[in-house]
């Protein structure tokens, strides 16, 4: 979970005290997450219809987990250049080899961030770039020109209000917390993350936006970012994970759209949703994160499409998730092989 500065002293602490500390840190996810999402999300709403506002939570997690997963200079960082490169997603877009490259470059870029172990942090922004890539957000008036420098501007405000927002929220509300400092990787895991993540999320962007550059494609580029990780065993679990939390996430969503068709209580719904999953999501039980994961982004896709939305981001779920363990399987026959098996760890 989040970590503050409290240090546990006792060996088996009381009933009570775990209560007040696990309500004390749903309390402060709650207001770190309400603090960096809601008021962007209105002043964007406002600014641009609430259609554009559903690109604005992607943006926010830029911020959010740059800030808990590395510090606020790499939460400022990761901002500023989702902020320069979010123009340049949304009209490689069109173009499914430009594409390709450019999110082979970005995971490039988080690929060598591992060895300090900041790849998590970086990770959400060639997420970001997928979903501007395939599914940009329209304006108030419905339109989506890539060509356009007043509707590429519109996206650079709306990155720079959603991940700058989050960024200086906590930044300034994590300040007197001691943030888990992230442990690097091995050389050798360094070098097999970015190369499984760099072919996996090119070849799967080309493929995307030859075939099927619908809103819901992204959908495979995000799960092969989420599924692969750091370390062979720590893959295979999260895989699993992965795919398990995400088919009941989408269940769940699935569920409640047929009941509920007022887009201002799915949004809630989809903010409590981030709340969960920002929770849960340096726990152990990663399952739990995915399960809240998915539900915050399917709903953010509204009503009119939840149902199928769920549907095609299960299926591309299992062909992420075996894509990436087909790959964890070749990168296990080469470390068998004797080559490359020790490295020292990376240093910043």
């Amino acid at each position: 979970m989040l970590c503050d500065s409290v240090e546990v002293t006792e060996a088996s602490p009381a009933p009570t005290q775990s209560n007040r500390s696990t309500a004390a840190r749903l309390t402060k996810v709650i207001s770190l997450v309400l603090a960096s999402i809601a008021p962007p999300l209105i002043l964007v709403t406002l600014l641009f219809g609430p259609r554009a506002a559903g690109g604005l939570i992607l943006p926010a997690m830029v911020g959010i987990f740059g800030v808990l997963m590395g510090s606020p200079r790499v939460g400022l960082m990761a901002s500023i250049l989702m902020i320069l490169i979010g123009p340049v997603a949304a009209i490689a877009g069109q173009v499914a080899i430009t594409g390709a490259a450019i999110m082979g470059l970005a995971c490039i870029g988080v690929g060598v961030s591992a060895g300090w172990g900041l790849q998590r942090a970086l990770s959400m922004i060639p997420m970001t770039m997928a979903f501007l890539m395939v599914n940009p957000p329209p304006l108030s008036d419905g339109s989506i020109d890539r060509t356009s420098s007043t509707y590429l501007f519109a996206v650079m405000l709306i990155l720079a209000i959603g991940s700058l927002w989050s960024t200086a929220v906590l930044t300034l509300m994590t300040r007197q917390a001691k943030l888990p400092k992230p442990p690097p990787n091995t050389r050798a895991d360094t070098i097999e993350y970015l190369t499984i993540i760099t072919v996996l999320c090119s070849a799967a962007t080309f493929v995307v936006l030859t075939l099927q550059p619908g809103p819901d494609a992204f959908w495979l580029i995000l799960t092969l970012l989420v599924v692969v990780q750091v370390g062979n065993q720590e893959t295979r679990r999260k895989t699993l994970d992965r795919v398990g939390g995400t088919i009941l996430g989408a269940a769940l969503a699935a569920a409640l759209v047929t009941v509920v068709h007022a887009p201002w209580v799915l949004t809630l719904v989809a903010i409590l949703c981030v709340l969960a999953s920002v929770y849960f999501a340096t726990g152990p039980r990663y399952w739990l994160y995915m399960s809240f994961m998915t539900p915050a982004i399917v709903l953010s896709a509204g009503a009119a499409t939840a149902v199928s939305t769920a549907e095609a981001r299960v299926l591309y779920t299992v062909v992420g998730g075996a894509l990436a363990m087909i790959a964890i399987g070749i990168s296990d026959l080469i470390r068998k092989s004797g080559h490359n098996t020790n490295f020292p760890a990376a240093t910043g």
